[in-house]
């Protein structure tokens, strides 16, 4: 396993953590349908429009570069959203790439040209042959089910790639009580969560060998 910072965030990228002070019970079950409200609703209650900006170029020229991945490779996505990164990793890397996701909105918000590269799926059953892919990618999603989950989703990754060393799974964490208090106060659909070593542990408990990285939400609303 190694730390890597793939998504590579810019300081300059701060929330404003005042916005969701006030969310409730209800509004974070209603992110957790991940339809409408959550990826083009307000920002209370998710993204607050996830349109296509171009961010997941470099992301993807990094991917690239970390896992040795050439030209008609085949890489999956896992919780792939609208499959902004399945696009640049096809049309900027020239990768066979795939994305699956459990939210029915997102995958009929995607571009045209991914259209069929993108598959309703749970990541805990993915419906792919043994050794399918020669990377697999897993960003802020595996964090969003339960411990139990959690495992299993990763034993599917392992069984889907070819090496596993060719994984990347980001996920949320805290280093300090504050931390925790400050994530505690945004996050909308987060089902587990839990410091770096804790996560360390429970990778190699899944016989996970990839590279990952954390997202810790700072109290100025950035992201370390």
């Amino acid at each position: 396993m190694k730390e890597f910072n793939l998504l590579n965030l810019p300081k300059t990228a701060q929330r404003d953590l005042s916005i969701r002070k006030d969310v409730s019970f209800p509004d974070r079950l209603k992110s957790s349908e991940f339809g409408y409200d959550y990826f083009d609703g307000s920002r209370k209650l998710g993204y607050g429009g996830y349109k296509y900006d171009g961010r997941w170029v470099n992301v993807s020229e990094r991917a690239v570069k970390t896992f040795d991945l050439k030209p008609g490779d085949k890489v999956l996505d896992v919780g792939c959203g609208k499959g902004f990164f399945v696009h640049d990793l096809v049309n900027s890397e020239g990768l066979d790439a795939y994305g699956v996701d459990i939210s029915s909105y997102a995958l009929l918000g995607a571009m045209p040209d991914v259209v069929g590269r993108l598959h309703l799926q749970d990541m805990r059953k993915l419906v792919f042959p043994d050794d399918t892919f020669d990377a697999v990618f897993c960003i802020n999603t595996l964090h969003n089910l339960s411990k139990v989950e959690a495992f299993g989703a990763l034993q599917e990754i392992n069984r889907v790639v070819r090496d596993k060393r060719k994984v990347f799974v980001q996920v949320d964490a805290y280093r300090s009580e504050e931390d925790l208090e400050i994530f505690e106060n945004w996050v909308l659909t987060a089902n587990l969560y839990m410091k770096p070593e804790g996560w360390l542990n429970f990778f190699k408990q899944c016989d996970f060998q990839g590279a990952f990285y954390w997202t810790v939400l700072q109290a100025d609303g950035s992201v370390e």
